[in-house]
């Protein structure tokens, strides 16, 4: 019932805060980098449903340039700066329903992330609140093949707050070489499990030799970031159409800041 309350209030709030915006001639600005995490046409609050994702998408490329990991780096760094509006598209957890979107987003110019387990038949099932399949090997190299970026997302998805220094090490450092030995190319990202950090995790993750890690922070991408912490903005089934036509609104972006 909480969460129900507390839906209907973001609900309206971005709404109503999106349409205060809109009265101002407030257009869409900075870069976004969003996280998703499933593909299906489930109850699983987490899971997105296809056409649902489609309408996003399109709904995106009418105000945003769709970017890539390097891209967002480069500006973030200060190298090139992305003056228009644009995003990324990132996934958590690797999911093998992702394999149903692979040519959908190939055909609009989309290059997304990917960020996997080093060893998903070890997931950590409660913490991921999800019994679906992982992708394999192949499917991950697949999705490499079509555009994808491959990050990291620890080895099992444990609860990163409960785990010794040495099991911190074992879910960030053991499984980016991991990764890197089963799937043959380097592994240069990484995504903080629920987007949760600590300073010890970062200087786990820079020693791992990361180039960029993301949070679940809100906000917008920029110079203002550190690279091993990134915000990023979360998508989910409880998003209405409407909710997301005001989802990235300058007012609405800086509540959920001020909120964060």
């Amino acid at each position: 019932m909480k969460q129900k309350i507390f839906i209907l209030i973001r609900r309206l709030g971005y709404i109503s805060l999106g349409i205060a915006g809109s009265l101002f001639h407030k257009k869409e600005k900075g870069v976004i980098v969003f996280c998703y995490h499933s593909i299906a046409n489930d109850s699983w609050r987490f899971s997105v449903n296809f056409e649902d994702l489609k309408k996003q998408i399109e709904y995106l490329l009418k105000s945003r340039r769709p970017i890539s990991i390097e891209e967002l780096l480069s500006h973030i760094k200060g190298d090139k700066i992305i003056r228009e509006p644009a995003f990324l598209l990132t996934f958590d957890d690797g999911y093998r329903d992702l394999i149903s979107i692979k040519t959908f987003l190939q055909e609009k110019g989309i290059k997304p992330v990917a960020f996997v387990l080093a060893r998903p038949d070890e997931a950590n099932r409660e913490e991921l609140d999800s019994t679906r399949l992982f992708l394999n090997a192949k499917e991950i190299l697949e999705l490499k093949a079509a555009g994808w970026e491959i990050g990291c997302h620890s080895s099992t998805h444990s609860d990163f707050s409960k785990l010794s220094s040495d099991e911190l090490r074992f879910e960030i450092i053991r499984a980016k070489s991991e990764l890197e030995k089963e799937l043959g190319f380097p592994i240069k990202y990484f995504a903080h499990p629920k987007g949760k950090y600590s300073g010890e995790i970062i200087a786990l993750v820079k020693e791992a030799g990361y180039e960029a890690a993301f949070s679940m922070d809100n906000g917008y991408a920029d110079f203002k970031n550190n690279t091993l912490s990134i915000p990023r903005i979360g998508v989910d089934r409880t998003h209405t159409d409407k909710e997301f036509t005001y989802f990235t609104s300058p007012l609405v972006m800086f509540i959920r800041k001020l909120i964060n």
